[in-house]
């Protein structure tokens, strides 16, 4: 129960991010992960890489209707130090 805190301290959910308009799951991923490195080093400038997000992921079902609502997206870094930088 201890280490389930502890994972969960370093978690930060993003919300309203624009789902990705790629049809493949894996190039969904990789169009959420570029943004989302792109948001913290250009915008917020905060130096994350890749290997720094132990977890990524879209939270929820794949909505097929015409009008899909932005799903969260949970990341997990490696401490946190990372998350609260």
């Amino acid at each position: 129960m201890e280490q389930d805190r502890e994972n969960r301290a370093c978690n930060i959910v993003l919300y309203n991010l624009c789902e990705p308009q790629a049809s493949n799951l894996e190039e969904r991923g990789k169009e959420d992960r570029e943004f989302c490195l792109e948001l913290f080093n250009k915008v917020l400038r905060v130096p994350i890489n890749e290997e720094d997000m132990k977890k990524f992921v879209r939270m929820g079902k794949v909505e097929l209707v015409e009008v899909e609502k932005a799903r969260p997206i949970l990341i997990q870094f490696r401490d946190r130090v990372l998350k609260k930088t």
